[in-house]
C-alpha cells in the first residue's frame, strides 16, 4: 500500500456477462458523447453540454482516479460485445 492507503493498482471485478473496470484515458471519448447526447443530458444536466465542455468534463473525471486510484468511478463493459454500457462512481460510506 502507497502511504496515503491507496492501492497501487486499481482492479477490475467480473461478472458472467460484465466487467467493471476503472476508467482509462481512452475512456473520454464515449464520455464525451454521453455528455453531449440530449437524450441522456436531460437525466443528468440542466441540457447537453458543447463538445468541448463535454470533453473536458469527461476528462474531468478520468484524471483523478487514474491518479488516485481511490474507488470512483468505474465502466460497465461488457464481455460478449465489447460495448460500454455505462460507468457507475464507487465510494466508500461514511
Amino acid at each position: 500500500m502507497q502511504a496515503s492507503g491507496r492501492r497501487k493498482y486499481r482492479l477490475a471485478f467480473d461478472s458472467a456477462r460484465f466487467t467493471l473496470r476503472p476508467l482509462v484515458h481512452e475512456d473520454a471519448v464515449w464520455l464525451t458523447s454521453l455528455f453531449t447526447d440530449p437524450e441522456v443530458c436531460r437525466y443528468l444536466h440542466s441540457g447537453p453540454f458543447t463538445a468541448e465542455k463535454a470533453r473536458r468534463f469527461a476528462e474531468a473525471i478520468i484524471s483523478p482516479d487514474l491518479q488516485y486510484r481511490h474507488f470512483g468511478h468505474w465502466a460497465i463493459h461488457d464481455k460478449a460485445t465489447g460495448i460500454v454500457h455505462g460507468c457507475v462512481e464507487l465510494m466508500k460510506s461514511l
